[in-house]
């Protein structure tokens, strides 16, 4: 990338402070390149800046230059303000923490935190498992309000982890999990309801009605979520919305979010993990209100669910000798018999789960089926030991 006349290749450090250093530019932050999180801030800067760079600047613009702001996209401007603490002399490894402490970590991402629009945010260590090569790191976002919020929201975040962990495979596999609680402030509390013409002025703005659909709750806002995070690793992100209505959504390798204060909070937090962590697929399905979902000349790529198109890469292997495709429901063994039971993923017709009921069927399931536990240890062991 390129700043006027300075060029940054790769990421060689060395190289990249000696060309710092040639261009005349502050030596804090020629010393401030020892560390990539930050390293990658400056080159963010560099990159947004240019033209506006040169060769005569010797110090970055402060944040409060609105030629600057006229002149800059905002993230341009959050990326010189962090360059501009580093200048003040608040040493970079002392901000970015934790960050920089698991900076080896290829499955963390680091990024500048907007600091004119987030406050610094409150962790709280959930549960702590394994060793540093053999954990998953869980963000458990809490967007609070007021102060006297917070005993409550630390309740519901030690509720949702013990749900999680109380399912197999998550409960023997546990040591592999940390779970670290962020409460970053919020101007108001809620979430927006848009079909009630509530509209709440939150940190991430979460909102119900995702695709019409009064219970689906999500955000848009990915960019504000991963800033407020960004000094802190993580693989996955629970979001617990500080609501009662009912509802939630899960995003395969994205996050999961729930209200914070339903009574089927815990249920619904361990079945959206099921897609945000596993890309399991719904079970449950309507009367063909989505018969297009799942084209019958095409397998699903979930693991839990099939068309039978390519039903040998999916759970035949878990079938007991002699049953019949599709399989009939006995009414026994409701989450244990492994079949070909049809119905799931929203159609009653040509989709095939592998259970009668399951957690990722109904809310009343105290577990997962055996299809979907083993697909969530396979993605724990892919993650935890490479396998």
């Amino acid at each position: 990338m390129r700043g006027g006349d300075l060029q940054v290749r790769g990421t060689d450090l060395s190289s990249a402070q000696r060309q710092v250093s040639e261009v005349g530019l502050s030596q804090s932050v020629s010393a401030a390149l020892r560390f990539p999180s930050f390293y990658r801030i400056v080159q963010q800067a560099f990159d947004l800046c240019d033209p506006v760079f040169n060769r005569s600047t010797r110090d970055f613009p402060v944040r409060n230059d609105e030629r600057l702001r006229e002149r800059l996209p905002v993230e341009a401007v959050d990326a010189l303000n962090l360059v501009a603490i580093q200048l003040q002399g608040i040493p970079a490894d002392e901000f970015l923490q934790q960050g920089l402490e698991h900076r080896r970590d290829i499955l963390v991402h680091h990024a500048a935190v907007h600091l004119q629009r987030f406050a610094v945010a409150e962790q709280r260590r959930q549960h702590v498992g394994g060793t540093r090569t053999q954990f998953l790191d869980q963000r458990l976002f809490v967007p609070q309000h007021q102060m006297h919020l917070i005993a409550a929201l630390g309740q519901r975040c030690r509720d949702a982890v013990d749900a999680i962990l109380s399912h197999e495979p998550f409960k023997s596999m546990k040591e592999r999990f940390n779970f670290v609680a962020v409460m970053p402030p919020s101007e108001e509390s809620g979430v927006s309801i848009p079909h009630k013409g509530e509209w709440k002025s939150t940190v991430l703005g979460s909102n119900y009605d995702t695709f019409y659909s009064d219970r689906y709750l999500t955000t848009l806002h990915l960019k504000q979520l991963h800033d407020v995070l960004a000094a802190v690793p993580y693989e996955h992100i629970v979001i617990l919305a500080n609501t009662e209505n009912y509802g939630g959504g899960g995003i395969y390798n994205s996050y999961l979010m729930s209200a914070a204060h339903n009574e089927k909070t815990r249920p619904v937090v361990v079945h959206e993990f099921g897609h945000s962590f596993a890309g399991l697929a719904d079970e449950y399905y309507y009367d063909d209100q989505y018969e297009t979902q799942y084209p019958a000349d095409t397998e699903p790529w979930e693991p839990n669910l099939t068309t039978l198109v390519d039903f040998d890469r999916k759970w035949k292997d878990m079938l007991p000798r002699g049953t019949k495709i599709p399989t009939k429901p006995s009414k026994k063994n409701l989450y244990t018999e492994v079949g070909v039971y049809e119905g799931g993923g929203y159609q009653s017709k040509g989709v095939y789960r592998p259970a009668q009921e399951c957690r990722m069927k109904i809310n009343e399931a105290p577990v997962f089926c055996p299809v979907c536990e083993r697909a969530i240890r396979r993605v724990i062991n892919y993650y935890t030991s490479g396998k």
